[in-house]
């Protein structure tokens, strides 16, 4: 215990509720986006399953850099235009 004494660990970090809302939004949507991939892809719909593997490796890319950098501003912005083009192809 003495040789942890002083040492801050990065999952013991204080998150402000910005990093915590954008941390839970791009996990939920890696969660929840991924099982359709699977499924997309068992059915032929080869197109959609690879719109959906795109959308969930952002969706873990964006939660890895908000975890380790900490730059809630530059992921906001990112995350909603991301956000608006992966809903956009459900329009055409």
């Amino acid at each position: 215990m003495a040789m942890t004494q002083g040492v801050k660990s990065i999952y013991m970090l204080k998150r402000t509720t910005s990093e915590k809302v954008l941390l839970s939004l791009s996990f939920l949507a890696t969660v929840t986006i991924a099982p359709f991939m699977l499924l997309r892809w068992l059915n032929g719909d080869i197109t959609l399953a690879i719109i959906n593997g795109i959308i969930s490796i952002t969706a873990v890319i964006f939660f890895i850099f908000i975890y380790t950098t900490r730059k809630v501003n530059f992921a906001q912005n990112l995350f909603a235009v991301f956000l608006v083009v992966g809903a956009g192809h459900h329009f055409h």
